[in-house]
């Protein structure tokens, strides 16, 4: 297990962090609770001998994910991030190196049977001014092992022998924010004029946004939870139904709506819930989800399949489309194999942005 040192004003690993008022049990913070977060995922080191990443020769680097002001946060591509940087100020130091190997052959021990990982976090990077006696925090150190297949000598990247431990866990490892442990920072006072209240959340493009993600559009049209987090689209601005017909040639999907805006379409084949990422020789029955896809049964098990550009095999079409009122009428063409794999159980993931940046998901059978 790998050591996690925490010295004052210092977190590490996976660090978040909640501005003031989401602890204390706001109505919508099941829907809406990391749009208040600061979560900042460390590496401890990379295979980048060249120092390409700012950081040194195979130094840590580091990214917000899922929270406020999602994306890269060191390297080349942090200025990518809309209104970068996400992350300035943040420094970390780290006692872990690159070996320069996935051989178990190779001696990946550190000195003592740990290391050290120090994160310095500025308070400005916070969504919020914090109350410095009542901040919720959670630490959540990843400890991965020996997860080499049987009768080989490599390293691969695959849960087995991965666990996760937490600072502040309930009933899951990383939990809800609002049951996180506080954390206190003595005799500091937020900057007068410092908000109080969040900023609005920046997650839409380039920021991994959620209407370009098929698998998200699923499950906000599922649960009902605005895509990324953001305003619903309202009843005067909105898709009010989707008529879809599927043929050899082409999928004509006919929009009725009272509102303007952008809508991706994507037609989806398969299962949305469990997408194996590892490829795997398990047989479903002896291996199911959630495990599918994530555990070793013969030894060439655990490379990663060719997952773009069409989510191996599942986005058969995808399109944008600018959407008018009252009718809007889409044509996809197919040719034999998409047909094919859409008419059995195919549907179409619509996600549908406003002008105003307001959100809706569809999931509509195609038949």
């Amino acid at each position: 297990m790998k050591k996690l040192r925490i010295v004052p004003a210092v977190v590490a690993i996976v660090v978040l962090l909640t501005a003031t008022g989401i602890a204390s049990g706001q109505s919508n913070a099941p829907a809406r609770q990391q749009l208040t977060e600061f979560k900042l995922g460390v590496f401890p080191y990379t295979n980048d001998p060249d120092g390409s990443n700012g950081n040194g020769p195979n130094g840590p680097c580091w990214e917000r994910d899922a929270d406020n002001h999602q994306g890269y946060s060191t390297g080349p591509l942090a200025d990518t991030v809309s209104d970068a940087p996400n992350a300035p100020g943040v420094e970390v130091a780290s006692s872990a190196t690159w070996v320069g190997t996935n051989e178990t052959t190779t001696d990946h021990a550190y000195a003592g049977g740990g290391y050290n990982l120090e994160v310095k976090i500025p308070m400005a990077d916070l969504p919020a001014a914090v109350d410095p006696a009542h901040i919720g925090l959670d630490i959540t150190p990843y400890d991965n092992d020996n997860n080499a297949a049987q009768g080989s000598t490599t390293l691969r990247h695959i849960d087995a022998g991965q666990s996760r431990l937490a600072w502040s866990a309930f009933g899951s490892v990383q939990s809800d924010p609002w049951r996180w442990g506080h954390a206190s920072v003595a005799g500091y006072t937020p900057p007068a004029g410092r908000p109080t209240t969040p900023e609005p959340p920046n997650v839409s493009s380039p920021n991994l946004n959620g209407v370009d993600s098929p698998q998200t559009i699923a499950q906000s049209a599922r649960n009902g939870v605005p895509i990324s987090g953001r305003d619903p689209a309202p009843p005067q601005n909105r898709i009010r139904d989707v008529d879809v017909d599927l043929s050899p040639s082409a999928a004509t999907l006919r929009f009725r709506t009272n509102g303007t805006g952008r809508a991706h379409v994507f037609l989806w084949s398969g299962n949305k819930g469990y997408i194996p990422v590892w490829v795997t020789s398990c047989a479903l029955p002896a291996d199911p989800p959630p495990d599918y896809g994530m555990t070793a049964c013969a030894l060439g098990d655990g490379t990663v399949p060719p997952w773009s550009p069409d989510m191996s095999g599942r986005v058969v079409r995808d399109q944008v489309v600018q959407i008018r009122r009252p009718w809007q009428t889409v044509t996809i063409p197919l040719d034999a194999a998409a047909y094919a794999k859409l008419r059995q159980g195919g549907s179409a993931l619509v996600s549908f942005e406003t002008e105003d940046d307001e959100v809706q998901a569809l999931d509509v059978p195609l038949r």
